[in-house]
């Protein structure tokens, strides 16, 4: 998945930086690894003492799997359909020859109840998926096998694998050029991961958008996203991501004619490459510094990084971009003969995935190379290829259903954003209405209180006054009696 610049060079793919499985099939079956359980002994010790060690160790490890086994196999006898013995020469393939572990992998899916929720269909399927992803480049595939396991991760209720598993289908999507499922998976993954605050993760999801913006031509969204994912970088110290990042902003400069920005990307992208160590990585970092030389008209320093890039190919994508610069240089260079035979090449390369857009670039140049010639039946035959790719692939009803989902997305946010403010309301005058009839309830009791307390002096008083009353009486009567002796 990359940028596609005026000369078809596009700038990274975005899941050479992403995270990886969360955790690989063998891990999530519980398999391990010998040597690792194994470890040899650092003193020098008696050989029988030695040999009963790594006796006992291999012993433990063989119960160990032992009693993984069991568990997987009961795993399996609850999945209907499941096949133990294509299962088991998946597991028994991984190591030594992957593409037939592989083929076992897929014919075990196809065998096993889709509608079965277990971690272990899930992890089968992810590796499938990654390996159509990396190793064979058919996207269409492995987006069918991610789909499974992030039905999967939902039925289990596994948020964090099902937004992994969103954003790898959004990378996915991307590189196979639906730019709206892409934009649909990728925000959803990055809801999550910015919940949980997942920064690492996050910041994949912000070099996808930006990705998915400059295709689309939104140039201010993805120069937003671009700088995001390259503070994300520098923040975390990582050097890949920050020279990704400033290549990616280079080449937006170029495409918006900031030629004098660009350069200085370019220069500070270049200073860093020296500190990274994989060479995919650095493979992307010079295919892009090529086509950013032969749009600035630089063919020396194109020419010189093209020598430097060669051996670091790998992928057919790379080989692809490699011919296809050539052939872009040489046709610079007035070299035609040699421009279309490294433009076959290309095609041969891209064709080897699903790599329909580049193919359709490649026709394009191919075709522009023959009409310099005066070649017209040949140039003819470039361009109904062109348009032939140019049908499948119908990027003007992908650009207008990413539109779509573009605004269907801004009106969920607004709709959110009126339902938290909605929510907020709410609560804020729950909380008034709360605190007034609480501040009733306090001078009600205040005032009752007081009342209570009026009403007990009161009562003071008057058993005062009583007493008072009780007391003049009692003397009076006291008074009295002397007289009455007297009087008798």
């Amino acid at each position: 998945m990359f940028l596609l610049l005026p000369f078809g060079n596009p700038p990274f793919d975005p899941s050479d930086f992403g995270c990886g499985p969360v955790g690989d099939c063998v891990a999530r079956q519980g398999g391990f690894d010998l040597p690792a359980r194994i470890a040899l002994p650092t003193r020098p010790m008696p050989v029988f003492l030695r040999n009963t060690i790594h006796l006992l160790a291999l012993l433990a490890a063989l119960t160990l799997s032992a009693r993984e086994q069991t568990d997987t196999l009961k795993v399996l006898s609850g999945i209907r359909g499941a096949d133990v013995t294509v299962y088991n020469l998946y597991r028994e393939n991984r190591a030594a020859d992957r593409t037939k572990a592989m083929e076992y992998a897929e014919l075990f899916l196809f065998s096993a109840d889709t509608t079965a929720a277990e971690p272990l269909l899930a992890a089968v399927c992810d590796e499938l998926a990654d390996w159509y992803e990396y190793d064979r480049s058919l996207f269409s595939r492995a987006i069918r096998w991610r789909s499974r396991s992030l039905a999967i991760y939902e039925s289990l209720g596994d948020r964090h694998n099902e937004a992994l598993a969103q954003y790898r289908l959004s990378r996915e999507y991307t590189s196979l050029g639906q730019y709206h499922r892409a934009l649909q998976y990728v925000s959803s993954a990055m809801n999550y991961f910015e919940r949980t605050h997942d920064t690492d993760n996050l910041i994949e999801c912000y070099n996808i958008l930006g990705v998915v913006y400059f295709t689309c031509r939104q140039y201010d969204r993805a120069y937003e996203w671009f700088t995001r994912y390259t503070d994300g970088a520098r923040m975390a110290g990582d050097t890949s991501r920050m020279v990704l990042g400033l290549n990616n902003s280079a080449v937006l400069a170029y495409t918006l004619r900031d030629t004098l920005k660009a350069r200085t990307l370019i220069r500070e992208s270049g200073f860093l490459s020296s500190a990274v160590r994989d060479t995919s990585k650095l493979c992307k970092v010079y295919l892009n510094n090529v086509s950013l030389y032969l749009m600035s008209g630089d063919l020396q320093a194109a020419a010189s990084t093209l020598e430097t890039v060669k051996p670091l190919l790998r992928k057919p994508d790379e080989t692809g971009l490699y011919y296809q610069d050539e052939g872009l240089l040489l046709m610079a260079a007035g070299r035609l003969d040699e421009a279309a035979a490294a433009l076959g090449k290309a095609i041969s390369a891209f064709g080897t995935g699903e790599y329909g857009s580049n193919i359709q670039h490649c026709y394009g140049i191919l075709q522009r190379i023959y009409a310099m010639k005066g070649e017209y039946r040949n140039a003819y035959q470039a361009l109904i290829r062109y348009y032939e790719a140019d049908i499948a692939n119908r990027p003007d009803e992908i650009f207008l259903d990413f539109y779509k989902v573009q605004k269907e997305l801004e009106m969920s946010r607004e709709q959110e954003k009126m339902s938290r403010r909605q929510n907020l309301v709410i609560f804020l005058c729950s909380i008034g209405v709360l605190s007034l009839v609480f501040i009733l309830i306090l001078l009600y009791g205040k005032s009752k209180r007081k009342s209570l307390e009026i009403r007990r002096q009161e009562e003071e008083i008057a058993s005062q006054n009583e007493l008072i009353e009780l007391r003049k009486l009692h003397d009076y009567q006291i008074g009295r009696i002397p007289r009455s002796c007297r009087t008798s």
